[in-house]
C-alpha cells in the first residue's frame, strides 16, 4: 500500500474554504503525493517480492535508492509552502517529519540490504512503519 494514499483521501473532505496559501498548499501536496504515489510504484513493480539472488539485492539497493530523490522532492516542495491557517502548519509539519522519517528509513534499508543484515533490515522496516504512521497523521489533520 502507498504511504500517500491516505494524502490523496483527505482532500476529498477537505474544506472548501481554504485561505490563498492554504489552497495552494493543499494543491501542493495533492501533485507531490501523486508524483511521489508514482515513484513507489515503480519501485513497487522494479523490486522482487523475494530477494534471493545478488542481482535481485542488488536491484533493490538500486530501486531503493532511486525512490530517495522522489521523497525527497515532496519534502523539499511541501517544506517550501507558507499555509496560513494553524491546521495546514500542523499538516505541514507532520508532513516533514513524516518524509524526513521515510527518507531515514530507506537509507537504512539501502544500507542492510548492502550489508546483507536481516538484524538492519528489521530496523530500517521499523522506520518506515514509523513513516507510515506519521503520514497517516498527517492525512487526518489535512482533512
Amino acid at each position: 500500500m502507498s504511504l500517500v494514499v491516505g494524502l490523496a483521501l483527505a482532500f476529498l473532505f477537505a474544506p472548501a474554504a481554504a485561505q490563498a496559501s492554504d489552497a495552494s498548499f493543499k494543491s501542493t501536496v495533492k501533485r507531490e503525493a501523486k508524483r511521489l504515489s508514482k515513484a513507489e510504484d515503480r519501485y513497487e513493480k522494479n523490486v522482487a517480492d523475494d530477494l534471493e539472488t545478488e542481482a535481485q539485492l542488488q536491484d533493490a539497493k538500486t530501486e531503493t535508492e532511486k525512490l530517495i530523490p522522489a521523497v525527497q522532492r515532496f519534502h523539499d516542495k511541501i517544506d517550501a509552502e507558507t499555509p496560513e491557517s494553524q491546521q495546514m502548519k500542523t499538516a505541514q509539519k507532520k508532513l516533514v517529519d513524516a518524509s524526513e522519517t521515510y527518507i531515514n528509513g530507506l537509507n537504512k534499508l539501502a544500507d542492510a540490504i548492502g550489508d546483507k543484515s536481516k538484524s538492519k533490515i528489521k530496523s530500517a522496516a521499523k522506520t518506515l512503519a514509523s513513516a507510515v504512521k506519521k503520514f497517516r497523521s498527517a492525512a487526518k489533520t489535512l482533512s
